[in-house]
């Protein structure tokens, strides 16, 4: 409602003026959002962490390991040093978090089935595709792997 606007406006403007970065927007557009960026993103990291746990071959970043390994492993560490507590309360409690979850395992075993079948050309439509959409949506897609370096020179 428009009181509701209005305060949050205010709220808003007072944060911004502290240097603040503030998006309005409906509690169930917050809850959508924060379904991906939270919950698929925090469990992907405790998935990771499981899986390099899991098969020995946790390898902390040397001059072997890339960039990406560097970065993973950061966001894996990043998570698992946190409050479980609060990290499981995000998973369990955050609308939408199970139904993206699924579709990231419909994904992840998709992708999973392409490299057991070895179906290159498949991999390589598929990785194409994705491309091609990130451009679309993103104009800054072409910097991304600059930016992950910058990432990791942090680190």
């Amino acid at each position: 409602n428009n009181e509701e606007r209005t305060l949050a406006e205010k709220v808003r403007d007072y944060l911004e003026t502290r240097g603040a970065r503030v998006s309005l927007m409906t509690p169930e557009e917050h809850d959508d959002k924060m379904a991906v960026i939270l919950g698929l993103s925090h469990f992907i990291a405790v998935v990771a962490a499981d899986t390099l746990i899991s098969s020995n071959k946790v390898a902390q970043p040397t001059a072997l390991g890339g960039i990406t390994y560097k970065v993973l492993l950061t966001l894996v560490e990043s998570v698992i040093s946190e409050n479980p507590e609060l990290y499981a309360s995000i998973q369990m409690n955050l609308p939408g978090v199970a139904e993206i979850e699924a579709l990231f395992q419909e994904k992840v075993a998709a992708w999973a089935e392409m490299v057991r079948k070895k179906d290159r050309g498949a991999f390589i439509r598929q990785m194409k595709t994705l491309k091609s959409r990130l451009e679309k949506d993103n104009p800054e897609f072409g910097k991304a792997y600059e930016n992950m370096y910058r990432l990791a020179e942090g680190l």
